[in-house]
């Protein structure tokens, strides 16, 4: 997806291809469904798909994960707890900022997307 749809983030990086990196195409949750929320104000379940996500990857001996996602997601990845480059400049798709990014794989990001302090919305 990221070569044949949004090659424009990668910017002069070119497009990325390595057998120990995974693409990421699709990230989505239903907040309003959820009445639990970490410490630092994301979704438990956004945690979960990430540390799940992050887990993976490692357990299948991936170094890196790379990803097209828009600037109010990059936000929440560093809040949740994800490293990452972005990779090219920001270019608009449907007036939305989108960006390119190459996250790290490791042991310290799956403890720090790991971390689910949850306090139950009333």
């Amino acid at each position: 997806m990221l070569s044949d749809v949004f090659s424009e983030v990668m910017g002069e990086a070119g497009i990325v291809r390595h057998p120990l990196i995974l693409e990421s195409s699709r990230f989505c949750v239903d907040t309003s469904a959820t009445k639990e929320f970490g410490e630092e104000g994301l979704s438990l379940v956004t945690k979960e798909l990430l540390h799940g996500l992050f887990t993976t990857a490692k357990n299948a001996g991936i170094v890196n994960i790379i990803s097209v996602y828009d600037l109010f997601m990059e936000r929440i990845l560093r809040r949740a707890g994800c490293e990452f480059d972005r990779l090219g400049p920001i270019q608009k798709y449907d007036e939305l900022k989108t960006v390119g990014g190459l996250f790290e794989v490791s042991d310290r990001v799956i403890d720090a997307v790991g971390r689910c302090d949850a306090r139950h919305a009333s």
